[in-house]
């Protein structure tokens, strides 16, 4: 980890901007400085990761309308590997 990723830990980086070890500009400047990544991101859903009986559940579904639901979901957008 190099002396920039240290300042600009999101775990210490409010104590950084308070104690001034880093300006607000700095802050804004490595913001921009940060690739866009956007089509590397998947999008994920509750109904990829629940399973049927916790979706028929907390959404109050019958068995058949779970599996409705989870087979109407839309494509999870692939991102680049």
């Amino acid at each position: 980890m190099n002396k920039t990723d240290v300042l600009f830990d999101r775990r210490v980086l409010e104590m950084n901007l308070r104690e001034g070890a880093i300006a607000e500009a700095d802050y804004a400047r490595f913001l921009k400085s940060l690739p866009d990544r956007e089509a590397d991101a998947v999008t994920v859903s509750i109904l990829d990761l629940a399973p049927q009986s916790y979706l028929r559940t907390a959404l109050g579904l019958t068995r058949e309308q779970a599996a409705e639901e989870r087979a109407e979901k839309p494509e999870p957008r692939k991102g680049r590997k």
